[in-house]
């Protein structure tokens, strides 16, 4: 009999959950279906928090969904695609290495990943130094060198995280997107802020309003904030078309030595006129 299954094929797979964990360098596959068998039950299932795993969706035939560890391409999980057919170790780690790990761990993304873990306050000491291999700075503080951020726990908790250079994500996006410009920004904020923090205020915040502001480059309105410096006023583009609740004091911040007060709540940049509140928020613009 065990020769008429060697020279057949062996037997048929007999598919279970579809759902695989990683076990002594082979893929085993579970037995019985966690929970519902939503992303949300496996990762549970299997004793993690949710956001301690990041997902990642493939485009591989044979596999659907793959969990790692944050910060790390340690698999927890793998989800089958194909319920037909086995899913192999190998065939796993192809579709990793096809995976941008530049776009999964980009700067903005990994913020997102802590800043999650300080709202539910679950991210652990414990937990991060084992997949970030923190170095010490201080009694509360660390360094991150992998994803170059300072990490600060209060009784070995996540409280906050800051940049080594002081740049958010937004601004580590443009740096590495268009340099130049970037670069180009810096040089013009030296000209008007008197501190290394004002400076590095206006173009954090430049860079933050690129970001939101709707179709970003392609805005058609983009061309009307040039400034002098062949920079654009993100920040004051961002307000007139999307007119948010900006500060007055956050708005003369930013456009330091270039703006005019036409009144206590009105100021003028270029063509545009800025209204705030009586309480100090945006009100409308015009030109």
């Amino acid at each position: 009999m065990n020769l008429l299954k060697n020279l057949f094929g062996g037997e048929k797979y007999q598919p279970k959950t579809g759902v695989y964990i990683p076990e002594s360098n082979d893929l085993v596959e579970l037995d019985e279906l966690p929970g519902n068998g939503s992303i949300v039950a496996i990762i549970e299932g299997l004793n993690y928090p949710t956001n301690y795993i990041h997902t990642v969706h493939s485009f591989d035939h044979n596999i659907s969904v793959i969990g790692f560890k944050i910060f790390t391409d340690e698999v927890v999980f793998a989800l089958a695609e194909n319920d037909k057919k086995r899913l192999t170790m190998k065939s796993l780690n192809k579709t990793i290495q096809n995976i941008d790990w530049g776009f999964e761990y980009a700067a903005t993304e990994v913020e997102n990943i802590l800043d999650e873990g300080i709202e539910k306050k679950n991210l652990t000491f414990t937990f991060l130094n084992s997949v970030l291999a923190l170095i010490q700075k201080n009694e509360s503080t660390y360094h991150a060198a992998t994803i170059d951020l300072l990490l600060y726990f209060d009784n070995n908790i996540l409280v906050n995280h800051s940049s080594t250079d002081g740049l958010t994500a937004e601004s580590k996006w443009l740096k590495n997107l268009h340099p130049e410009l970037f670069y180009s920004m810096v040089d013009e904020a030296g000209q008007y802020q008197t501190t290394e923090l004002e400076k590095l205020a206006e173009v954090n915040l430049q860079c933050k309003s690129l970001r939101l502001i709707p179709k970003g480059f392609q805005n058609p309105h983009l061309q009307e904030h040039l400034t002098k410096f062949r920079n654009y006023n993100f920040y004051n583009l961002y307000a007139v078309d999307c007119n948010p609740k900006l500060s007055i004091n956050e708005f003369k911040t930013v456009n330091k030595g270039r703006f005019v007060n036409i009144n206590n709540t009105t100021l003028k940049v270029d063509n545009y006129y800025y209204e705030f509140s009586d309480i100090g928020y945006l009100k409308q613009t015009w030109k």
